[in-house]
């Protein structure tokens, strides 16, 4: 895959580890896929399942918001199977909110929807 002199930096770890994780996940798909570079988005929408993620999903999620990661374009959140306003949550429940609130720190809008757009 041809990378961007800033692509490839990023790959290399010169810009923090949040972004090297990033492109290592991002090159694969590209590889796997025979993309011959990347392209630009706009914007990305999450999906942070907790049952599918589970705690070591949750750990990574607040790993890149300790190592200062970012979302580099607007990003949204998929709609969640907790109710947030619900006091007695389960273990699995408050990891789900843990990484609804590791993904907002990391400057996502916790839309919580699966149409995002009809959401402004």
């Amino acid at each position: 895959m041809k990378l961007t002199p800033d692509q490839q930096a990023m790959l290399d770890g010169e810009k923090g580890w949040p972004l090297q994780i990033a492109m290592q996940m991002l090159t694969a798909v590209g590889a796997a896929l025979d993309a011959p570079d990347m392209i630009p988005v706009t914007s990305t929408h999450l999906v942070i399942d907790g049952t599918a993620l589970g705690e070591a999903g949750r750990d990574f999620l607040e790993r890149l918001v300790e190592e200062g990661g970012r979302f580099a374009v607007p990003a949204s959140i998929n709609a969640i199977a907790v109710d947030r306003t619900k006091a007695d949550m389960t273990a699995e429940e408050h990891d789900q909110i843990r990484m609804l609130e590791a993904c907002e720190k990391m400057g996502a809008l916790p839309s919580c929807s699966c149409n995002p757009f009809i959401q402004g």
